[in-house]
């Protein structure tokens, strides 16, 4: 079964403006774009059409190369590359999702929580550090980067605590807890 194509994407106005390889419903979806693909669709619309099927991924990416090659000497293609790259069915390891979940919605996350997903206690530092909160002598337990950052607090910042070149850092104190 031939599960490789190669689209073109058109304005309203019959021009293409975009050459892709696909595969599944990739001609039609709308995110992972960039952004001069988004302003052209905004502005002027989008006609899809899927021109030829190929049994292999490297078919299909030649195509799609050789098609932007001829299209682009009479219109102005926003395709970033020459086309023939590209990753079919590639993903991110659950490390690289945990982390960038953690980044994008600032959620602060355990460190038990860390070590289940990504199975690594993710120590950048020599054991662990204890946080001492300045107003009510609350303590916390850092193990690691990534559980530090989750908890709002810079790893730089709290490591000059440390080492003495800052007194305090977001209204606690810091320091190592022997091996």
């Amino acid at each position: 079964m031939k599960q490789f194509y190669v689209y073109i994407h058109y304005n309203n106005n019959g021009e293409p403006f975009y050459v892709g390889k696909g595969k599944q419903n990739r001609a039609y979806r709308k995110s992972g774009r960039s952004v001069w693909w988004n302003r052209i669709v905004s502005k002027h619309g989008l006609v899809v059409e899927i021109l030829d099927y190929f049994d292999t991924e490297q078919e299909a990416f030649n195509r799609e190369k050789s098609l932007i090659q001829s299209l682009k000497a009479n219109y102005k293609l926003c395709n970033l590359t020459l086309g023939g790259d590209g990753l079919s069915g590639w993903k991110h390891s659950q490390e690289t999702k945990t982390k960038m979940s953690i980044a994008k919605t600032n959620r602060k996350v355990s460190a038990e929580t860390l070590l289940k997903v990504t199975g690594k206690n993710n120590h950048q530092f020599k054991g662990e550090i204890k946080a001492t909160n300045i107003k009510d002598g609350s303590t916390l337990i850092l193990s690691g980067s990534i559980h530090m950052e989750s908890l709002g607090f810079d790893k730089g910042r709290v490591s000059n605590c440390i080492t003495g070149k800052r007194k305090t850092h977001k209204g606690y104190t810091f320091e190592r807890i022997a091996l």
